[in-house]
């Protein structure tokens, strides 16, 4: 499921709304309760909009807007860290905008993408049928990191294709504009009546075919780069256990053979391989071993590119 999420964070079609849908149902499967709720911050109203709850009643708030420090949301994007609430209903610092709320437990967990608080994960649940413990709240910060990524992911997303249309509208513009420029000269010199006298600023037909195809490469090349990532990830951001694994993903070690080399379990594995990824904005385990050999985990005469499990974790 995170390779999927973060697979959908690139997609042409990337909808915000079905993304964060998908990213809570998934967050809300992982702790088994029922209801959640992202916010995410917007710095023009320097507030926490509430985007997306999934669960009872807690649907008729979305839109929700709450200054940071303000209520559970707001008191968790001020501080950083992870809150329970063992009955909402009782809690003193809870906001106005949800009076009258169904007594529950409510667990809030940071969104942090690159040490910068993007938005905050709450999930709830009947106070009466459990309340969170603390491998719920590592649980729930796991899941916060890899939203965080693929929330950012589809922004980065978003503002990479926007750009993109603009510079590729602007190219069409000019191809078409310099192709007419050419169409029209051609015509001139079928009817004899090219001037004989060009100044230095007026071009050529040749040099109008230049800049054509200067401008068709330039198109070409924007293609190229928009397929490459845009930021190189440091080793810093994975753990010892990460690289660890990332290196014996390199050498072409399957999960399995990774699970009884280091002696962890399958579905450990499989958990660490999907935070690689994600982490590299990458969803095959190739590329991963060409990053592996880049930064010097594995020689490249150690790296396997041909995997049969290049497309999974």
């Amino acid at each position: 499921m995170v390779e999927k999420l973060i697979e959908q964070a690139g997609q042409e079609s990337t909808n915000m709304v079905v993304l964060l849908r998908s990213i809570i149902k998934w967050a809300l499967e992982i702790l088994n309760v029922d209801t959640g709720e992202i916010y995410l911050y917007d710095p023009t109203r320097e507030a926490l909009v509430l985007q997306v709850a999934y669960g009872y009643t807690v649907e008729v708030h979305l839109g929700v807007s709450l200054k940071v420090g303000e209520g559970l949301a707001g008191k968790v994007f001020e501080s950083g860290e992870a809150t329970v609430i063992d009955d909402y209903r009782l809690w003193e610092g809870r906001s106005p905008a949800f009076e009258g709320q169904l007594s529950c437990s409510e667990l809030a967990v940071p969104l942090v993408f690159e040490s910068r608080t993007i938005g905050v994960l709450i999930f709830a649940t009947d106070s009466d049928r459990r309340s969170f413990s603390q491998e719920d709240i590592r649980l729930a910060m796991l899941c916060a990191n890899l939203a965080a990524v693929a929330i950012e992911n589809a922004r980065l997303y978003e503002q990479l294709h926007s750009s993109v249309v603009r510079l590729r509208r602007t190219l069409e513009e000019e191809v078409a504009e310099r192709m007419a420029e050419l169409a029209q000269r051609a015509v001139q010199m079928d009817n004899g009546a090219v001037l004989v006298e060009e100044t230095a600023s007026t071009p050529n037909i040749d040099e109008l075919l230049g800049r054509v195809m200067e401008l068709k490469i330039a198109r070409k090349v924007l293609d190229e780069v928009t397929s490459i990532p845009l930021d190189v990830p440091s080793i810093d951001l994975f753990t010892p256990r990460e690289v660890e694994i990332l290196t014996l993903v390199a050498k072409g070690f399957s999960n399995k053979e990774i699970g009884r080399h280091l002696n962890i379990a399958l579905s450990t594995v499989k958990f660490h391989v999907s935070s690689i990824l994600s982490k590299l904005h990458i969803n095959d385990r190739t590329r991963a071993a060409l990053w592996a050999v880049n930064q010097g985990l594995v020689r490249a005469d150690e790296a396997h590119l041909l995997d049969d499990e290049s497309l999974s974790v």
